[in-house]
């Protein structure tokens, strides 16, 4: 029931009570019963009673209405994202209030972006090939004629290492790393044929720039980048209750299992998303499938879709652990519900014979909850609308990660603005919706 429902019930049953007690007061004093100036009276009570418990309903929605826009507006601002869009129907003043403050964001974004706009038309209308790759070897930026050299293989997060001779092109990066201007290179092609490349370093572990002779005019003015894959992550540190969590190294971590019983079922996959403060570092993830040991159930494929012939070839947990504790480092651990993926990790550990280190771990489930106490639904699907965060890839490990990253990225300036802003208030934080927190812990998280 919501508050204005509530407030309805409450006041009704105020006026209710009120009449009944009027009734017997007035019927106890006046044996010939009651006159029509009492029950006047009654209805003026019942009434404004009423009237009380509707209007009260009204300001309570305008109160979360406010604070979802506050919400919506702190995130934009911490994060340069723009607002979600308004539900249909008549704007009233709240909604026009929201439009306002969406375009003031827009055209801030517009300003900001009309540099890169610029830049992007310089290097779309450069005739000969642009390609830009990371150190290793990815794909991140291509004009039209670097698409048309490359073929139908190339595009963003492809690899050059798919096109050219490895040794080649690993040599090619490496006369990239040194000083100096732009140097040429030959390159052979995995077909044997060889081109020749103009290429510049971008500074130490920044990747390169290839410059081809364009062979054919395109005539077109394109220009495809994601220049975030030259991020690197920094180095995971050993986090402390004082570390503000704009330094949080962390990494959104996600399972898929063969169900929901943490002291019976096996994983089937693992994926991990690094994660600095709210940057998410997408190019560079840990996604592996592993073999349960034992038959998966049709109702967990049904959600999941792993299947026994997935999981056949794939190794045991004892093959993957080394990789993925070294993957995760001392980050701290964030998901959604992480305290059963924390739990399946353990039991696994425990399956292996390995040993285990307890991680640290930041449940996007309850730091919601703590920040809306009063909201219906708090699971993955609900909280990623709420956010107006986009959703794919879901029930898969790493679509699940990417979407608990966002998730967590856009949870951050509303935990600053509710003053939480270390990592051991954050905890402290989560701890305060305490009816899921005895549900997690009576399941075993």
């Amino acid at each position: 029931m919501n508050d204005g429902r509530l407030a309805a019930g409450i006041g009704a049953a105020l006026a209710g009570f009120g009449t009944i007690g009027w009734l017997l007061v007035r019927g106890a004093r006046l044996p010939g019963g009651l006159i029509w100036p009492d029950y006047a009276l009654l209805g003026v009570i019942a009434l404004a009673l009423l009237c009380f418990s509707l209007a009260y309903g009204a300001l309570a929605r305008q109160q979360r209405r406010l604070e979802r826009l506050r919400g919506a507006v702190t995130i934009a601002a911490g994060l340069g994202t723009p607002l979600p869009p308004p539900p249909a129907g008549r704007p009233d003043s709240i909604e026009r209030l929201r439009q306002a403050v969406a375009d003031l964001i827009g055209r801030e974004r517009d300003r900001r972006g009309m540099l890169d706009r610029r830049l992007e038309a310089v290097l779309g209308a450069i005739e000969d090939a642009i390609v830009v790759v990371t150190s290793q070897g990815q794909v991140s930026l291509l004009n039209a004629a670097g698409k048309a050299l490359l073929g139908g293989r190339s595009g963003l997060g492809r690899s050059l290492f798919e096109l050219f001779d490895r040794e080649s092109l690993a040599e090619a990066l490496l006369l990239a790393e040194g000083e100096g201007p732009a140097r040429r290179s030959m390159l052979r092609g995995v077909d044997g044929g060889q081109i020749e490349a103009q290429i510049a370093g971008l500074g130490p572990d920044g990747g390169a720039l290839f410059r081809f002779a364009a062979a054919n005019k395109t005539g077109q003015r394109l220009l495809e980048h994601d220049l975030g894959l030259h991020d690197h992550s920094p180095p995971s540190a050993v986090p402390s209750d004082e570390t503000l969590l704009e330094d949080l190294s962390a990494i959104s971590l996600d399972t898929e299992t063969t169900g929901l019983n943490v002291r019976r079922d096996r994983m089937l996959s693992v994926a991990a998303v690094p994660l600095h403060g709210s940057k998410i570092y997408g190019a560079v993830v840990f996604d592996r499938l592993v073999n349960p040991g034992n038959r998966i159930p049709p109702g967990s494929t049904a959600v999941h879709s792993i299947t026994d012939a997935m999981v056949a070839d794939a190794p045991a947990f004892r093959s993957i652990a080394d990789d993925l504790a070294a993957f995760c480092g001392e980050r701290v651990w964030v998901g959604h519900n992480i305290g059963f993926d924390i739990a399946i990790l353990r039991r696994e550990a425990k399956l292996a014979d390995l040993p285990w280190r307890e991680p640290v771990g930041l449940d996007t489930l309850r730091l919601y909850a703590a920040l809306y106490p009063e909201a219906p639904d708090v699971e993955l699907d609900a909280v990623a609308a709420d956010l107006d965060v986009d959703v794919r890839g879901r029930h898969t490990a790493l679509g699940d990660a990417l979407v608990t990253a966002e998730v967590y990225r856009r949870l951050l300036p509303l935990l600053g603005a509710a003053g939480v802003r270390t990592l051991g208030e954050a905890l402290a934080f989560a701890e305060r919706p305490r009816m899921i927190r005895r549900l997690q812990r009576a399941l075993g998280w």
